[in-house]
């Protein structure tokens, strides 16, 4: 196998180099540089055609041809169990392809790699093909037609299948990254590529025998770009318990939209007819413009699709986390159990046209027929926000809110942090948490993941039975650099004393890494006008501090700003001066100009003995929050100018603030 590899790896090289300086000498010899390859539309032969034999010293011609899209399969698995993970090409260029090598990374925390096999659109495997582990977390994947006559590979298919052995006991997604992509056609010319990364979507317990693949086929149009996204959008089905006849809603949410959003998505959401009729569906609050860029049509009886496409192409597309889709169901099964709603054959689209990655998180319906349902609740499981500057750290409050009067016996979830922003240190229990130390556990299972257990191992008295802090999560700020960093919530479980699903609704949270400072051309004043940063949720009212941080010794004695702020998101209510400004009512003036923009005066009447002379609060401005939309918001400080006592214009470093508007996610 050693000398084979080795061949292989001898053979490549010399391909790789003859193919490159093929190229550059044929884009030199052009008259007006390289000339653009022609994309080309075709059907690819049933069965593998021998592409003409070229003369051993012939001078290769590059041959225009289509992107080859080489694609990791995404696929479901369970705890412990291995699956296998195929490698795909699609748009293989008409004269084969000669010679390809690419390297493969995956996470050994979570998947231990057990071995690999060439795919059956590979020409005689064992002179031609090879597999190694150069280190932990990569394979080296390498084709060569050791012939150069007649073994090329010619059509489309799976080009290799790599088999894995799942190392974690918890529900995870995991990316098989491809990339460092090298082929060369029949003509020894360069082939462009896309990379398309697969998954691995590891559930916790055994899937129900109606999860269908989710393999997502190759995209066609819109054709997104090769850079994989640094986002997973998830996108979770609702959790219900219900009776026979009873008719309910279920949601799909989307959690963890990307900041420059989502332009297209479609989805097949599968359920049982024998349990459920479909009966209508309502758009989400988060769609723009549903009538016209958003539809669910049922395919048959258990099947559904759902389009979502910003017709406009940049002006409708969703940009917030939340409700996509509403769907409303019949009981109509007889008997007692539990029935599932599947989502699967994802794609979806920023507005850019790259593909998104995506998690998808089946919901299900407990079908209770013998005894009446829990009624629902408004049970609220919340994660604060902070803001923070790099290499601090933070610490994050999650509240239970409207626990209901039988208490909460039992309850896990899993919070979701991006390891690049933020490293967990540690947690302590919430004051509602009765005897901690046996009651209750939280453990990092993953960078990235943490897992949250409370169980009332009396099953008697020490129930959770007020709302509060269940826990604060300690964190150290690792990002450099401005960022809304999310915490989220998600596969949540919650029993009240009789042990029946309680059904929550999860905010998630965030850090804000401060904003870097916008500083005038003099970088010697220190002198600061900061705003301050906040969450709150729809229809909450909100105060914001404004703060003067190292006022100079001269003091202020004259400034004057203007505040700007999305009033579609924000209603201006009211302001209050802070303690550090002196005779407010002859010194201190404040007026909305317009919705949007509050304008502010400071002027020592005196000239004298009113100045500003220390740091602290200028003004607290408080507004309301509109129900329009969920997300970042800014608070901004334009057109300033700020004076000492002796008239001097003062350099200034402005902090913008930020309100991170919550929307509910109602997964239970």
């Amino acid at each position: 196998m050693k000398k084979i590899l080795c061949k292989i790896v001898t053979i490549a090289m010399l391909v790789t180099m003859f193919s490159t300086v093929v190229n550059l000498c044929t884009a030199s010899a052009a008259p007006n540089g390289p000339t653009q390859a022609v994309t080309k539309h075709h059907k690819h032969p049933s069965k593998p055609v021998k592409p003409p034999k070229t003369p051993k010293y012939a001078t290769p011609t590059p041959t225009a041809t289509e992107t080859l899209v080489i694609e990791g399969g995404s696929v479901n698995s369970q705890t412990g169990k291995e699956v296998c993970v195929p490698i795909k090409l699609t748009c293989v260029p008409d004269n084969g392809i000669v010679s390809t090598d690419m390297s493969i990374s995956y996470d050994t925390s979570i998947l231990k790699y057990t071995g690999g096999s060439a795919g059956d659109i590979v020409p005689d495997p064992d002179a031609n093909f090879a597999i190694a582990e150069t280190s932990p977390g990569v394979l080296k994947l390498l084709f060569v037609d050791t012939t150069n006559l007649d073994k090329h590979i010619c059509t489309d298919g799976v080009f290799a299948e790599l088999n894995f052995k799942i190392n974690i006991s918890v529900s995870y997604q995991t990316s098989i990254k491809i990339y460092d992509i090298t082929v060369g056609d029949g003509n020894y010319a360069s082939v462009p590529t896309k990379a398309i990364d697969g998954y691995v979507y590891i559930a916790e317990t055994t899937p129900h025998p109606s999860i269908p693949s989710m393999t997502t086929p190759p995209p066609t149009t819109p054709e997104p770009s090769s850079t994989p996204s640094t986002y997973t959008l998830r996108i979770g089905a609702g959790t219900l318990n219900a009776a026979e006849n009873d008719n309910i809603t279920l949601p799909i949410n989307y959690m963890n939209v990307p900041a420059n959003g989502i332009s297209a998505c479609n989805f097949t959401i599968t359920y049982d007819p024998q349990q459920l009729e479909y009966i209508s569906y309502e758009p989400g609050n988060i769609v723009p413009n549903p009538d016209v860029n958003f539809a669910i049509n049922k395919a048959e009886d258990g099947c559904l699709k759902l389009l979502f496409l910003d017709h406009t192409i940049g002006n409708e597309c969703i940009n917030f986390d939340g409700i996509v889709a509403n769907l409303n169901f019949k009981v109509v099964g007889h008997t007692s159990g539990l029935t599932f709603i599947d989502l699967c054959y994802a794609t979806v689209a920023d507005l850019n046209l790259n593909v998104i990655a995506t998690e998808l998180c089946s919901g299900s319906v407990t079908i209770n027929s013998l005894v009446t349902p829990t009624p629902l609740s408004s049970f609220e499981i919340t994660v604060g926000s902070k803001q923070a500057s790099p290499n601090e750290n933070v610490t994050l409050p999650i509240y239970f809110d409207d626990v209901p009067a039988i208490g909460i016996s039992t309850c896990d979830f899993t919070i979701t942090y991006d390891p690049k922003q933020l490293e967990f240190l540690s947690y302590e229990p919430g004051s509602i948490v009765p005897n901690p130390d046996t009651n209750f556990s939280l453990v990092k299972t993953s960078e990235g993941s943490l897992k949250l257990l409370f169980i009332d191992f009396t099953m008697e008295n020490e129930f959770i039975k007020s709302g509060g802090i269940v826990a604060n999560l300690n964190f150290k700020v690792i990002g450099s650099s401005y960022e809304v960093t999310h915490i989220n919530i998600s596969n949540q479980t919650v029993g009240d004393i009789n042990l029946y699903s309680v059904p929550t609704a999860v905010y998630p949270g965030s850090v804000i890494i401060d904003i870097p400072a916008v500083q005038t051309p003099n970088p010697q004043s220190d002198f600061c006008c900061k705003v301050g940063s906040g969450d709150a949720k729809i229809g909450d009212t909100i105060t914001i501090p404004v703060n003067f941080e190292n006022v100079p010794d001269k003091g202020i004695a004259a400034c004057n700003m203007t505040i700007t702020y999305d009033s579609t998101q924000l209603e201006f209510v009211e302001n209050e001066v802070g303690s550090i400004v002196k005779n407010p009512d002859m010194n201190f003036a404040i007026n909305k100009l317009e919705d949007g923009t509050i304008k502010i005066l400071f002027v020592d009447c005196t000239m004298k003995d009113e100045y500003i002379t220390s740091n602290g609060l200028f003004t607290n401005l408080t507004f309301k929050v509109l129900p329009t939309k969920c997300g970042i918001t800014s608070i901004n400080v334009v057109n300033a100018t700020f004076g000492d006592i002796d008239l001097n214009n003062l350099n200034t470093t402005i902090v913008p603030g930020v309100i991170n508007v919550l929307g509910s996610t109602e997964i239970n």
